[in-house]
């Protein structure tokens, strides 16, 4: 089963959720920031359930572009069995279409996700060098 959380839902589950997240998150960024996102909505938590337990989450957002444009940004993405589950993105597209968002991006994905994610292309590639 694949579900949004409301907002009032969010700390009966982030115990759960906050190790798999956290290790999706960019360095810089913490799960405290995370959660502070989620509980004041700037950002929304989907999550994954296999028989009732939680197994993966994903955090969205909403971003408005330079023009005026909005897209609904996958931020993270953290638990197991992705591939038995990556078909529900649909329900993360449509949710977003509904929100007036005209495309749903990826800003940190992981490369095998090009597979997983038909229907979407590579735009570019976020590179770092820590020194």
């Amino acid at each position: 089963m694949f579900t949004g959380v409301s907002v009032d839902e969010i700390a009966m589950i982030w115990p759960v959720l906050e190790p798999m997240l956290r290790k999706a998150i960019a360095s810089g960024e913490t799960t405290d920031g995370l959660l502070s996102n989620l509980q004041s909505q700037e950002a929304q938590l989907w999550v994954v359930f296999d028989e009732g337990c939680p197994i993966a989450g994903i955090v969205t957002e909403i971003a408005t572009e330079d023009d005026g444009s909005k897209v609904c940004n996958i931020w993270a993405v953290g638990g197991s069995a992705i591939q038995e589950w990556f078909g529900y993105l649909a329900t993360i597209e449509a949710w977003a279409r509904a929100e007036g968002c005209s495309a749903v991006t990826v800003d940190k994905g992981r490369p095998g996700w090009k597979r997983l994610m038909q229907g979407y292309k590579v735009t570019h590639v976020s590179l770092r060098k820590d020194i």
